[in-house]
């Protein structure tokens, strides 16, 4: 079963060959990985073997979809890839979000200019892929916190619209 996850800024497919009886198996980037559960440290972290290695393994989950794993002291950050989905409902308010890291293409408005619902507001190139970042309702642009050519990252605002009054 082949899962997409970003994993430090970077998508990243996963295969989930196996998971039954303590033992994961995987495919990530073309190289095979095994891993069996050991139990828990005294710490209370899980603990992992691999390759006869044990690895004491612990996740905090900062905020829902996110992890932070570490493992032997090594940290990474991991994100279910989600598509469709809006990030916690904040463009439903005026607050259009990358919805992964990216590159700003183009930015095709200027604060102050009033917009329509569903118009594009600024383009963003991702995973070779252009994302039209549109106006989820109408309204002023507000601000804009990126410029053409800068880096985003995945949940990072990129523009405010202050909303029409009924």
């Amino acid at each position: 079963m082949k899962r997409e996850f970003i994993i430090n800024g970077e998508r990243t497919e996963i295969d989930l060959v196996s998971l039954n009886d303590g033992l994961l198996q995987f495919k990530m980037n073309g190289t095979n990985y095994q891993f069996y559960l050991k139990g828990k440290s005294s710490a209370g972290k899980v603990v992992v073997e691999n390759g006869g290695r044990l690895h004491p393994v612990s996740v905090v989950s900062p905020r829902g979809g996110s992890h932070y794993i570490d493992i032997d002291g090594v940290g990474f950050h991991l994100e279910k890839v989600t598509r469709g989905l809006k990030r916690g409902g904040e463009e439903d308010h005026g607050h259009m979000v990358s919805p992964m890291p990216g590159k700003v293409m183009k930015v095709l408005v200027e604060q102050g200019q009033e917009v329509s619902k569903g118009e594009t507001l600024l383009i963003l190139e991702a995973m070779k892929m252009e994302h039209a970042i549109k106006a989820p309702n109408a309204g002023r642009v507000k601000e804009i916190f990126f410029q053409e050519g800068a880096l985003v990252e995945g949940g990072q605002e990129l523009i405010e619209i202050d909303e029409d009054e009924v």
